[in-house]
């Protein structure tokens, strides 16, 4: 179980410990949360959004389903906004197209607590090539691509 954090200084503290060959070999269930989850990603992936990270910052994952994964799009509704805020982070829709167009498509996680006090949940499951989006209340997930930023609508299992 990776959790969250920051996921440069997780994937730091794997490799001074000599585990991130082992964690990308081990043949089991593994759960990555919030940093966890962008570690276990083709790319971490890290925007212009706060003070904490003022630039682009994006290198190699484990890569264990040749995926990338964007959590934390805390915003309700069906169209991605030109700006996100969650916190003391603002997310620009423009970066996350032109990290898709640079690294290419990756795939934006809502974890957005409604006006109902439900927090609308997003998840991914891969196994081999197939990927399956999982949603719970009115979660969302969205795809960043070279085009732009689309909802998937539904929750069915794709092949890659």
């Amino acid at each position: 179980m990776l959790m969250g954090g920051d996921p440069f200084a997780q994937k730091e503290m794997c490799e001074k410990l000599g585990i991130l060959e082992n964690l990308k070999k081990y043949n089991g269930v593994m759960l990555g949360f919030s940093a966890g989850a962008m570690l276990m990603s083709k790319n971490i992936i890290i925007t212009p959004c706060s003070e904490e990270y003022p630039d682009f910052h994006i290198e190699p994952g484990m890569n264990l389903s040749e995926i990338s994964i964007y959590p934390h799009n805390n915003f309700g509704g069906n169209e991605y906004p030109e700006k996100v805020c969650a916190g003391d982070e603002t997310y620009d829709r423009n970066d996350l197209i032109k990290v898709a167009q640079e690294y290419g498509e990756f795939y934006l996680l809502q974890d957005h607590l409604n006006e109902t006090g439900l927090t609308n949940v997003s998840l991914i499951r891969t196994c081999g090539l197939e990927i399956e989006f999982i949603t719970q209340n009115d979660g969302k997930i969205f795809k960043a691509t070279s085009n732009g930023i689309e909802l998937l609508t539904d929750n069915k299992k794709y092949t890659r």
